[in-house]
């Protein structure tokens, strides 16, 4: 039975939730599908519409070195370590500013412009950034410049809701093939679309805004490959697709292998029991085939990066990096990385940006929000008497943020030449949430806390749609 594609089966009798039985539940999906499409689309895309309308400045999420990096994509070139941005990005650093009060530019004005008066002296610190993002995110910006909108910048922010309205489609389709009921999806999905820092991220021109749909990629493609039993392949092209557009995006891909673990060490455990047991209500494949999947998925990453990092060096132009020299250190102590544990754990929790800053109530939206996800997925584990497929998910996406950091942490220091960030950035863990918020649909079985969770989904909305219509 082991080394094979085939479930394992202990009942002739196929059980009544199997693969069969979600494939008949799923049959009538086609029309639903199409009408969570064209909501979740619109939903997205209003959303960032508000804050592209108010937000003038540049995001603090690295937008003025991403936009550098488009226009040179633009151009066809990519950015190269010890390039400084160019002349048009420097301008609209000056021009439009930032929100953040203590950073200085130089004052806007028609001529050239000094790199050495920019933040790390005008150097783009995303050299290491494979440029998938850019080339993807150029097709539309491209689109856009012709239909008439003549600054790249908002173009790139309409782009980034793109991707942010992909990913809500994505995390449906994910939340659906994981036989959870389109009630708690919706609610987990609007809880998702209406994290500020969500929004924030996807209405700026930054890689972050891929997060949504890396996540859901990563979860779709295990779920198709489990469902049919093969597809190795498929699941290592994507694994390196989804790193090529954000190297941290690697957590995602951490998260995958980590519920694919989970399952099979389900797989070895109901390859135990004795015949004669119970129908089982989850056919599952061979331990062996979950093994392979996690090479395929964790060498699909490892390969990527072994392709780009030569390339990255041989392109280069110098060594200068002024910011990887204020991270970079001699050496770490344990203490450096114990404190790394569970520091990834919030990502819903960072300090609100844009229109969300000082808005009434997102603080305590926020707050109450990461209580919900940890205790959904936590709890929801806890109390299970077996921990099924959405379950599953839901934890491995957990450990993942209470482990990530310190997996980040060892490998800036040990492969990225002793770099050593204290405060790793919670956005780089956004590829894991919709591994949290399915985990969190899964949770809503019960009605009582299902009521719950929609009057809580309902609040985020109004809290979310008040900052950006009041900063409008």
């Amino acid at each position: 039975m082991t080394g094979t594609n085939e479930p394992i089966e202990r009942h002739s009798t196929p059980a009544r939730s199997g693969p069969k039985h979600r494939d008949r539940a799923l049959r009538g999906e086609g029309p639903r599908l199409a009408l969570a499409v064209v909501f979740l689309i619109g939903f997205a895309l209003a959303l960032v519409s508000l804050h592209i309308n108010d937000y003038r400045v540049l995001s603090p999420f690295d937008e003025a070195a991403h936009l550098d990096y488009l226009s040179r994509v633009l151009d066809g070139e990519i950015v190269r370590r010890g390039e400084t941005m160019s002349q048009s990005a420097l301008r609209v650093a000056a021009c439009r500013g930032s929100e953040l009060e203590d950073l200085r530019l130089p004052p806007c004005h028609r001529g050239n412009y000094d790199p050495e008066d920019f933040p790390d002296r005008g150097f783009n610190y995303l050299h290491e950034h494979p440029p998938t993002f850019y080339f993807v995110t150029a097709l539309p910006v491209r689109l856009l410049t012709a239909l008439g909108m003549e600054d790249v910048v908002e173009a790139g922010r309409w782009t980034a809701g793109l991707w942010l309205a992909l990913g809500l489609v994505a995390f449906w389709i994910a939340g659906r093939r994981l036989n959870i009921p389109p009630g708690p999806v919706l609610i987990a999905v609007v809880l998702l679309g209406t994290t500020p820092n969500i929004v924030h991220a996807s209405s700026s021109v930054n890689d972050d805004a891929t997060a949504l749909l890396a996540g859901s990629g990563i979860v779709l493609a295990i779920l198709w490959w489990e469902r049919r039993g093969r597809g190795l392949l498929l699941l290592a092209l994507l694994s390196g697709a989804v790193v090529s557009l954000k190297p941290t995006h690697a957590l995602a891909v951490a998260a995958g292998v980590l519920f694919l673990l989970g399952r099979g060490i389900t797989a070895r455990r109901k390859a135990a029991v004795p015949e004669g047991s119970p129908p089982d209500s989850d056919p599952i494949l061979a331990p062996n085939d979950y093994l392979k999947a996690v090479l395929a998925l964790a060498g699909g990453a490892v390969v990527l990066m072994a392709i780009w990092l030569p390339i990255h060096e041989a392109i280069a132009v110098s060594d200068v990096d002024p910011q990887a020299e204020r991270f970079r250190t001699d050496s770490i102590g344990l203490a450096d990385v114990v404190a790394q544990v569970g520091a990834l754990l919030t990502p819903v929790l960072g300090p609100p940006l844009g229109p969300f800053a000082n808005a009434v109530g997102i603080g305590q939206a926020m707050g109450l929000l990461h209580l919900l996800v940890v205790a959904a997925t936590f709890g929801a584990a806890f109390q299970a008497t077996a921990i099924d497929r959405p379950r599953s998910v839901g934890l491995a996406g957990a450990v993942t943020l209470l482990v990530g950091g310190v997996g980040l942490t060892l490998i800036n220091f040990y492969l990225r030449g002793h770099l050593f960030v204290p405060v790793l950035p919670s956005r780089y863990a956004f590829s894991v949430l919709p591994f949290l918020f399915l985990g969190v649909a899964a949770a809503l079985s019960r009605r009582s806390v299902r009521w719950f969770a929609l009057a809580f989904a309902c609040v985020s909305l109004i809290v979310t749609l008040n900052a950006l219509l009041s900063a409008g």
